[in-house]
């Protein structure tokens, strides 16, 4: 795409013939919810009209300091608000 990253299908997250388990990819969603409390953020994203998953977000004890920012920056994301997050995809 014109940003130069290659998004994936949120079914095709830990999916056989997808995207294994483990693997860091890009993608390109709607937050359908976000729910935060201390150092962590869940947000249900929500790609096309049935497609969901969850993205968990923790404050990173490496960098504490940009973290803190992205969790606060998530946690006030707008029910519809699209978003582009480097995601690791679990079974």
């Amino acid at each position: 795409g014109e940003s130069g990253r290659d998004f994936k299908l949120a079914a095709d997250l830990g999916r056989d013939g997808g995207v294994p388990a483990g693997e860091s990819v890009w993608l390109r969603a709607r937050v359908a919810n976000v729910r935060s409390k201390g150092s962590s953020a869940f947000l249900v994203l929500r790609q096309g009209a049935f497609t969901t998953v969850q993205a968990c977000l923790f404050k990173d004890k490496e960098n504490p300091d940009e973290s803190k920012r992205m969790l606060k920056v998530r946690a006030r994301a707008r029910a519809r608000a699209p978003v582009a997050l480097r995601v690791s995809a679990l079974s």
